[in-house]
């Protein structure tokens, strides 16, 4: 058995030619202007000055006072309440401009409310 197998093909390159066209481009000339601004600058100056004080101190003693007091208790119930609510939604037929939202689905449903 012959294992070497030789392809051959014919390959075609296209012939490309130069051309040279001039081109021109458009120029930004840059120019210097001058540019005044006012420039603020703040200078510290660390100053150190002693003052005389004449400090009070107050010495508080203890004393246990009885004050009459009163215990409240408040107590709550929860409650809640049951009511018939009817909700409605557009139909969702009709030509827009032209009737289109005028008939709706009604449907009634219950809620509770709870409350203390």
């Amino acid at each position: 058995r012959d294992t070497n197998t030789s392809i051959y093909a014919e390959v075609c390159v296209p012939a490309f030619a130069d051309k040279i066209t001039p081109v021109t481009l458009a120029i930004k000339n840059v120019v210097d202007n001058d540019y005044c601004f006012d420039r603020v600058l703040t200078v510290c100056e660390e100053t150190s000055q002693f003052v005389e004080r004449e400090i009070c101190t107050f010495v508080y003693e203890r004393e246990d006072v009885t004050a009459p007091c009163t215990t409240t208790q408040v107590t709550y119930a929860d409650k809640s309440e049951t009511m018939k609510v009817t909700t409605c939604n557009p139909s969702g037929y009709g030509t827009p401009g032209y009737g289109s939202g005028e008939h709706q689905y009604c449907r009634e449903e219950y809620q509770t409310q709870a409350y203390r």
